[in-house]
């Protein structure tokens, strides 16, 4: 039932709805690359409903957007970064990068990659460039297993196998090394929340998460828990991919796990990120065509 509290206020509302593009409206929705059958990203919906969004990626493991709401998928077995335009248009942004994972980006759009193989993890972060220029980032003797942004820009990864320690890469290019000592075994991704708050991954069955204040606790425990990719949205809610099954689990802030999303052509799901939403053309017309009725039935109902 539609509730007129005044003409004037309808025609604002409707303006600002047929003014307005159609993606401001729009939810957020998590995509997910998919490692099996020959590559692919699926989307899930914020009610938990699987699509495949492109199958024209190779074999996907990191995803990330960048400002102007471009995908790209870093394709680990040819070693490219594929780009998906906000059109659906897919091409090749970067080549010549060795088994590239896990994909972030920062403020300038600049593209990180985890890339190269080792025993646990990757050897490298690769840094590629809006304009596609590939050049190394970072090195360590014992390799890196995951990385995330912080707020303020500053890059923290995890180095691979047991005992993680965490470096932090301010942006200025300042290296600080073990700001966390041991924080666990095979971390397989990390992500931070608005309030500083690190969560990382064990690959096995813990999600852990490092407070601002620097202390490191057990946020949940269950067995198989661990997945593979973290994402958290505005809601402080962590998804987490597992590809034993195939699904993705969502985590409450409070710590309460449950299903959010299995099947659909989610296939060795790996890493996560939240996008926009695209909503079909025609919505914008039928906006439209209901605000100019509503508008026009207030106006004959205005007249003595």
């Amino acid at each position: 039932m539609l509730i007129v509290v005044g003409f004037r206020r309808a025609v604002a509302a409707c303006l600002l709805a047929c003014l307005t593009p159609a993606t401001l409206f729009a939810q957020s929705t998590l995509y997910v690359s998919n490692f099996g059958g020959g590559g692919s990203v699926s989307t899930i919906s914020p009610e938990g409903i699987v699509s495949t969004f492109t199958t024209d990626v190779g074999n996907g493991a990191g995803v990330v957007f960048d400002s102007n709401d471009n995908l790209f998928v870093s394709d680990y077995h040819v070693g490219s970064i594929v780009q998906v335009t906000p059109e659906n248009v897919v091409s090749t942004f970067a080549t010549g990068i060795e088994f590239p994972g896990k994909l972030l980006a920062d403020a300038s759009d600049n593209l990180y990659a985890l890339t190269g193989q080792l025993a646990g993890g990757y050897a490298q972060i690769t840094k590629i460039t809006p304009d596609g220029q590939v050049s190394t980032f970072a090195t360590s003797p014992a390799g890196f297993s995951a990385m995330a942004f912080d707020g303020a820009g500053n890059l923290f990864a995890t180095s691979a196998g047991d005992n993680a320690d965490v470096t932090k890469f301010a942006p200025d290019g300042t290296v600080f090394p073990d700001v966390y000592t041991d924080i666990g075994n095979y971390v397989s991704d990390m992500v931070f929340d608005d309030t500083g708050t690190l969560y990382y991954s064990h690959i096995y069955d813990a999600i852990s998460r490092i407070l601002p204040d620097g202390s490191i606790n057990l946020f949940v425990y269950q067995e198989d828990l661990g997945g593979f990719g973290l994402a958290l949205d505005s809601f402080r809610n962590l998804y987490i991919s597992h590809n034993s099954p195939n699904k993705v689990s969502i985590v409450d802030p409070a710590g309460n796990v449950s299903l959010f999303a299995t099947g659909g052509g989610l296939d060795d799901p790996n890493f996560m990120a939240f996008g926009p939403a695209p909503i079909p053309e025609p919505n914008a017309s039928v906006v439209m065509v209901l605000c100019v009725g509503l508008l026009r039935h207030l106006a004959r109902e205005k007249q003595p």
